[in-house]
């Protein structure tokens, strides 16, 4: 073979395309065309990084494909005297009963209910007050037919104040004995549904004055 074939055959090997392929875990490939050994060095080195990076984060995952991150749950109440707040707002704020008696509707975490012991400070907000009492459980019994009791005094309150939890199998009662009033609540168990009245507009409904009509005594029309 002479000298320019030779050279020929060189020129020729060294104008073909140089596949080289990069595999990471499997599944990542990298191809290196022909050019300058420095340039594919590089080329070969950002392509591994690449591939070794590619590992996406949770964040990353969800966002791709559309689906909710999962939701934080909401801290059990302790009994190192942090206050946790017992109940939030709704949406359906207040309606009124057939007595005409204002009803608030609010709403617990179904584990609060099951979580109650002594020594915790629970925050009450108080809708028609616009403020919230706060109540340390101080003692407990259990009373007939599984039914649990809880009482409380109120936290910077007065000696007649005090708050008496009672948690029976679908529902738990709340009574808040205030200055401002006494406060009943009836939570559903399962759903953390919530109402809570003042007894205060109980008592008006059931103290109303008869109605004097011609001259005789009636009776309150029924409502």
């Amino acid at each position: 073979m002479s000298w320019k074939l030779a050279a020929g055959s060189l020129f020729a090997v060294a104008g073909i395309a140089i596949g080289l392929w990069v595999t990471q875990d499997g599944n990542q490939q990298v191809t290196v065309t022909q050019g300058n050994s420095k340039d594919n060095q590089q080329e070969i080195t950002k392509a591994v990084d690449v591939a070794g990076n590619d590992k996406a984060k949770p964040e990353e995952v969800a966002e791709k494909d559309r689906l909710p991150l999962p939701k934080k749950k909401a801290p059990l109440p302790k009994i190192d005297g942090t206050p946790v707040v017992f109940w939030q707002a709704t949406e359906k704020l207040q309606t009124v009963d057939k007595f005409d008696v204002p009803v608030h509707h609010l709403k617990v975490e179904p584990a609060y209910i099951k979580s109650i012991q002594v020594g915790q400070v629970l925050e009450f907000p108080i809708p028609e007050l616009n403020k919230s009492f706060i109540a340390k459980l101080t003692d407990t019994a259990n009373s007939f037919n599984g039914v649990h009791v809880w009482t409380g005094i109120m936290v910077d309150g007065g000696p007649t104040e005090n708050v008496i939890v009672t948690r029976g199998k679908t529902q738990t009662h709340i009574t808040i004995s205030s200055l401002e009033g006494i406060y009943s609540a009836v939570v559903q168990n399962d759903t953390g549904e919530t109402q809570i009245i003042n007894e205060n507009h109980i008592k008006a409904a059931v103290d109303e004055p008869p109605v004097v009509f011609n001259g005789n005594l009636q009776a309150p029309p029924e409502r």
